[in-house]
């Protein structure tokens, strides 16, 4: 929370600094704030979920954020990954040079001033988080993702889409383009596809059906009565 501060020293109730000689200050929140955030790093940290599951949960909970929107992961990743959780203020970070876009500077050159704010989390908890998002963001292992969900399927005794991304597995994006999607993940990890992805495979199953009544429709058309070809083993014709 920021807090405007005066030439005397004294705070201003207001949360803009309209004059050059103001300063601001920055404060932890609300004790409910305050709270939050430690139990979106214990979320983080102690059971390993990423940042869209943690913000599904926050947002199943109707917490929203200070734009009265909806968590998501984008409003989650920094403040797992600002230092002014842990007391320290970072300069520097950016530069900007004759009206030019605004550039990234790299860390050697950032300035940290430590001990400048209250620390909400210690140091070596952000520390930790930022170990976690670090191997999070490396090539995924596809070994270990297999590992992974057959540890879902043993624990849980069965297995979809659902428990694998409130788990700590990669989102689905990463998942279709290592095996091409949750079923071939499955069938990868020599799960039983057939009975923990019914589901899916019956959805599938009755595209491919679709597809297939959809050509032949399209043959009668064309051929007259005697181009409709014998139907697929296991059905009658019309």
């Amino acid at each position: 929370m920021e807090v405007r501060w005066d030439e005397a020293g004294k705070p201003v109730p207001s949360e803009r600094k309209p004059l050059a000689a103001d300063r601001v200050a920055l404060t932890p929140g609300r004790d409910a704030d305050v709270a939050l955030i430690r139990r979106i790093y214990a979320l983080y940290i102690g059971q390993g979920a990423g940042d869209s599951a943690i913000a599904r949960e926050l947002s199943t909970e109707g917490l929203r954020t200070d734009l009265d929107k909806p968590s998501d992961a984008a409003t989650v990743r920094p403040i797992l990954t600002s230092e002014k959780c842990c007391g320290v203020l970072v300069f520097n970070q950016t530069t900007r040079k004759l009206r030019r876009p605004v550039a990234g500077n790299p860390e050697s050159v950032w300035v940290r001033c430590e001990n400048a704010l209250a620390p909400i989390v210690s140091r070596d908890i952000f520390n930790h988080a930022q170990r976690v998002c670090a191997a999070r963001a490396s090539t995924p292992d596809r070994e270990r993702i297999l590992q992974a969900l057959r540890d879902i399927h043993a624990h849980h005794g069965t297995i979809n889409a659902r428990l694998c991304q409130h788990s700590s597995l990669p989102g689905r994006t990463t998942i279709h383009a290592l095996f091409g999607g949750y079923v071939e993940a499955y069938a990868a990890a020599g799960l039983p596809v057939q009975k923990t992805a019914s589901g899916a495979l019956g959805i599938r199953s009755r595209r491919m059906m679709m597809k297939w009544l959809i050509e032949q429709c399209a043959a009668k058309a064309r051929l007259g009565p005697r181009g409709w070809r014998s139907p697929m083993p296991g059905m009658s014709s019309c």
